[in-house]
């Protein structure tokens, strides 16, 4: 009968390490956006179970370093800091929610319902993860400005959070071992409400402080992105202004031609009207077809944002002699994400098809923004030095043409695009062209 108990005793032990990993990958589920993997899920439980002989209840020392192999391993590409981030914040959020579920229920509910296995289960999953998903819309925290690779995020964001986790970690492990290793439930009963309301401090000070920063920084993002698209509508407002200026003077050239014509045919003089048109209006028909920026086209972009930028490149390149066409078909409104991320993209994209095209004979560049069903297409062409280039490298954060002073653009686009699942960037390197398309799914 011992034996059985036995057995039975370490199916729960196994069962609550098992509820416990749920509880880890889901919250790293809400905060990297990546999805479960029952393989991922299985190793971790089953390292875990052969640990546990050896560490028995500090069994959880083993969850940070196996959260960073892991996460290291999926996104070996990212910063190390936030790979850390990732990893010590899933670590910690879910141990510290966990024991302050349990220490909720030892303080406030009857010896009889705390010693209900069914009450356990939900004081280890179900209530910490719910907690985490409110906690973290009614603060409106989100955790993919993170990724973003600027200065802002890196020092201060990325690099205080992880001082702040990490001390916290330590003090939360400090205390778990000594209750595990003195088995001190009773030895520290008197200090129970004390770390309760410790734990309480912890969280909700890590959360404040990320969603402040964050905040922060999405307001000057804001301001910046204000700022940028001003500077950017200038080229398009002076073009704009030229081409009235042109078709006022085109309007008043071609009030004398209709003078000079009006005479020509009153006195039946053939040769002078062969003379106006020949002189006069094929000069004009050439200033007309000479026009910079094709303003029907552009006029169907909306979004003034988008349109200024658009605009800004468009005149930027073909002020380095490079021949731009631009197709615009149908009026473009609803980009289907977040606009600012999306102005990003097509920045990104645009300066690095500029960069490639100005070092070839052809200087080509051709922008088609269009919708197909529930799709959005934006495809970018430029002529490119493609000897040597893969797509591999130019996604390669630091590649660029320019040298190593640059080369972060593709890599941008490559993070941004990350936060959205149902989008994704297809480039085809072909005979000195470089094809590039963002193709983003409608969201109902």
């Amino acid at each position: 009968m011992k034996a059985v108990n036995t057995i039975i005793d370490a199916l729960l032990y196994i069962l609550l390490i098992c509820w416990q990993w749920v509880l880890i990958w889901t919250i790293h589920r809400q905060v990297t956006k990546i999805r479960l993997n029952l393989k991922t899920v299985g190793i971790s439980i089953l390292l875990t179970v052969l640990v546990t002989p050896i560490l028995n209840g500090l069994w959880i020392i083993t969850i940070l370093p196996f959260m960073l192999i892991h996460t290291y391993l999926h996104d070996r590409y990212q910063p190390f800091r936030l790979i850390y981030f990732y990893s010590i914040y899933t670590s910690f959020i879910s141990l510290l929610l966990t024991n302050l579920i349990g220490l909720s229920f030892y303080l406030f509910l009857p010896a009889k319902v705390y010693a209900i296995k069914e009450i356990q289960v939900i004081g280890i999953v179900i209530l910490p993860i719910s907690i985490h998903w409110l906690t973290l819309k009614i603060m409106h925290i989100n955790f993919t400005v993170l990724k973003e690779d600027v200065e802002y995020i890196r020092h201060d964001i990325l690099l205080p959070a992880n001082r702040i986790l990490t001390i916290e970690f330590l003090i939360f492990l400090v205390v778990y071992t000594i209750e595990t290793v003195k088995n001190a439930t009773e030895s520290l009963e008197m200090y129970t409400a004390y770390i309760f309301f410790v734990y309480i401090f912890m969280f909700f000070a890590l959360l404040a402080f990320l969603g402040i920063q964050a905040r922060n920084y999405l307001i000057q993002e804001i301001k910046d992105a204000k700022a940028e698209q001003y500077e950017n509508s200038l080229p398009y407002y002076l073009e704009i202004e030229q081409l009235y200026r042109e078709l006022a003077g085109f309007r008043h050239d071609f009030t004398n031609i209709l003078l000079s014509l009006e005479e020509s045919i009153k006195t039946e003089d053939i040769a002078l009207i062969t003379s106006v048109y020949s002189d006069v209006l094929s000069e004009t028909q050439v200033g007309i077809n000479r026009t910079k920026l094709n303003v029907a086209d552009l006029s169907n972009v909306l979004n003034p944002a988008l349109k200024s930028v658009i605009s800004a490149k468009v005149l930027a390149a073909q002020q380095k002699n490079i021949l731009v066409t631009l197709e615009v078909k149908e009026n473009i409104e609803n980009c289907y994400i977040d606009l600012l991320d999306y102005i990003r993209i097509v920045s990104n994209l645009l300066d690095n098809a500029i960069e490639g095209a100005i070092v070839t004979k052809k200087r080509l560049l051709r922008i088609a923004l269009f919708y197909k069903d529930d799709l959005f297409f934006t495809h970018i062409e430029n002529s490119a030095n493609t000897k040597n280039m893969t797509i591999d490298r130019m996604f390669s954060n630091g590649f660029s043409s320019k040298g190593t002073s640059h080369g972060h653009g593709l890599n941008n686009v490559q993070r941004i695009l990350q936060k959205y699942p149902n989008n994704w960037i297809e480039t085809t390197i072909n005979n000195g062209q470089i094809i590039q398309t963002i193709i983003i799914k409608k969201v109902s």
